[in-house]
């Protein structure tokens, strides 16, 4: 009960998920002095061209990530840095699971007759993460049991901090939506306009590449007016498209927001950046007509959630709104 009210101390005192998960490491490895920890996280995308397990795995979608290691390992960080979610071992939600011989990654510098405790962090049926054991001996039913419990509490915690971690960071967006609003709202010039706002919006908000496109009065299709990207890339301003063209033209053609996770997969995308890796495009209307697209992308897959849907959605009609003002202007 010492032990757990020490865990239970210090979960309390994480700011993330990151800070909970070096905390857990830290209270077993105090517990079991000759053992080795590695606490894994799911991340909530990947950079699969960065990731030396690439090659064999097959979701590319989410991949879990080392996020806290205590005690003695031979590979360096970097190498095992993340663990594709089709490796079987760690991707069990089923329990803990005792191995007689600890598997990648936690089998280096490992004794001849280890041991390793694979604990998922399970709660309401998602796996958070994973905790790695190993043990220089045979693992106790008491290691098991405790194993058990601590992952339970861990699972918890991290719930609890993603939960909140969530609406801090949709109450900071709504408020710098009302900020951007009242600056946007403020000029009259429409070039400006839409040049200030797609810096803004990369700006606050971190999207990889922000784009907006307008359709021509001649049914020319659409030119790309405004555009802020990292600093690597290459602008494309005044280049048009077609309206029967890419995830932009299919706003036009359907009137609604389209998202994107995972461009790859999608026939109508088409490739200006080759870090693209999920894309969302919201219509800029007046009254009835799409007017505009904002288009904005991301070099991770599933980028474009429901909270970053609805403020996205919330700048593209203070857009219209700043438009109509200027064009009447």
């Amino acid at each position: 009960m010492s032990d757990l009210g020490d865990l239970a101390g210090r979960l309390a005192d994480a700011v993330d998920a990151t800070s909970a998960a070096e905390l857990l490491a830290e209270h077993l490895r105090a517990l079991w002095p000759a053992s080795a920890v590695r606490v894994y996280l799911q991340g909530p995308g990947d950079r699969c061209e960065t990731c030396v397990r690439a090659k064999s795995c097959t979701s590319h979608e989410r991949c879990l990530h080392l996020a806290a290691t205590q005690g003695t390992f031979a590979e360096p960080p970097g190498h095992v840095a993340r663990i594709p979610l089709d490796d079987a071992v760690f991707a069990s939600s089923s329990g803990i699971r005792t191995l007689d011989r600890c598997p990648p990654p936690l089998e280096g510098a490992a004794p001849e007759d280890e041991t390793a405790l694979i604990a998922p962090l399970v709660t309401g049926g998602e796996t958070l993460g994973v905790i790695g054991v190993r043990f220089p001996g045979p693992a106790s039913s008491d290691a098991v049991a405790a194993m058990e419990v601590r992952a339970l509490f861990a699972a918890s915690t991290l719930r609890l901090l993603a939960v909140r971690e969530a609406e801090a960071r949709r109450s900071q967006q709504l408020l710098l939506v009302n900020e951007l609003g009242r600056q946007v709202n403020a000029i009259l010039n429409a070039d400006l306009l839409l040049r200030h706002a797609v810096e803004d919006i990369r700006r606050r908000f971190g999207f990889h590449n922000v784009m907006v496109f307008m359709r021509e009065a001649d049914g020319a299709g659409l030119t790309l007016r405004a555009q802020a990207l990292d600093e690597e890339g290459r602008s494309r301003i005044g280049e048009r498209v077609d309206e029967t063209e890419g995830i932009v033209g299919r706003v036009v053609r359907t009137g609604d927001t389209q998202v994107v996770d995972d461009v790859a997969t999608d026939p109508d995308f088409v490739s200006w950046f080759p870090e693209t890796r999920s894309e969302i495009a919201v219509p800029i209307r007046s009254e009835s007509r799409v007017e505009g697209i904002l288009n904005v992308e991301s070099d991770q897959r599933a980028a474009f959630r429901g909270a970053e849907r609805v403020v996205l959605e919330t700048v593209a009609d203070q857009l219209a709104i700043a438009l109509a003002n200027a064009h009447l202007f």
